[in-house]
């Protein structure tokens, strides 16, 4: 077992990060038989409540066309399964378990992210360094980060786990990170069906090497994308998780219930 001191430890910058803009504070909607979209809400967000039907779309007499990029790409995905506006809180133990969707295989250096047009995940990017994801990496549905993204999570599963597929996991940790966006924080679990993992209950459980693989990872693989840059922190413990989970995800229930108030 290790301590939690011994893996903290300061920020530090790849390179000189350029100053964050302030924080944008989201707007009320104008009323309307279909709520219309806060300006200030991330894009994602846009399209995922959108497709759900829960608000208006931006542009939608661009989007009604027949001939308009959107709607042909509604026609070949009608499903409006968005992964980002999965429920969440599915079990009665949340946070202790609940819902990851996962977007890269453990030991992959393809990043796939979902696309909302499309309705299915797209390879976003090849990891331009030498370097592969530790960990299957994903994110926690019905959750808003710093950076204006879901709260994202490596789950640790004794195979890589399938992009496109969802997982139920135990979070056990965070890392504090920080990027060219703003705060993206790095939720460290295990999948709760994978017997190797059954006894893998607290932070003080995960071998020490394990978070410092992570943190190098996270550390580096930005290294040679042009305007990007990362910045880690330390490691937080289980009880601290699941308060980042609550926090992020009461933020995700605060942003949508703004988009859709008259």
């Amino acid at each position: 077992a290790h301590r939690l001191s011994d893996l903290n430890r300061p920020f530090s910058y790849r390179q000189n990060p350029p100053a964050m803009p302030a924080k944008r504070k989201a707007a009320k909607s104008a009323p309307g038989d279909l709520k219309k979209v806060d300006s200030s809400a991330p894009v994602w967000l846009e399209k995922a409540m959108s497709h759900a039907n829960l608000i208006s779309p931006k542009n939608a007499e661009m989007e009604d066309k027949p001939d308009s990029p959107k709607k042909q790409a509604s026609v070949m995905s009608p499903s409006h399964f968005d992964p980002y506006t999965m429920n969440l809180k599915v079990k009665s133990d949340f946070p202790k378990v609940l819902p990851a969707f996962i977007e890269v295989a453990g030991q992959s250096r393809n990043k796939y992210e979902w696309d909302h047009d499309l309705g299915c995940l797209v390879l976003d990017r090849v990891l331009h360094s030498a370097v592969f994801y530790p960990q299957s990496y994903g994110f926690f549905s019905q959750t808003l980060c710093g950076d204006g993204d879901p709260l994202d999570v490596l789950v640790m599963n004794t195979s890589p786990l399938m992009p496109g597929s969802t997982v139920f996991v135990r979070p056990l940790c965070y890392m504090i990170m920080e990027d060219e966006k703003g705060m993206d924080e790095k939720v460290l679990a295990v999948s709760s069906n994978d017997a190797h993992y059954y006894d893998f209950k607290t932070f003080e459980d995960i071998p020490g090497h394990v978070l410092r693989e992570i943190s190098q990872f996270f550390e580096t693989y930005k290294a040679l994308e042009q305007d990007k840059w990362a910045k880690i922190g330390g490691w937080k413990g289980t009880a601290e998780t699941y308060k980042l989970i609550e926090e992020t995800h009461q933020t995700y229930l605060e942003t949508t219930k703004a988009m859709q108030s008259p």
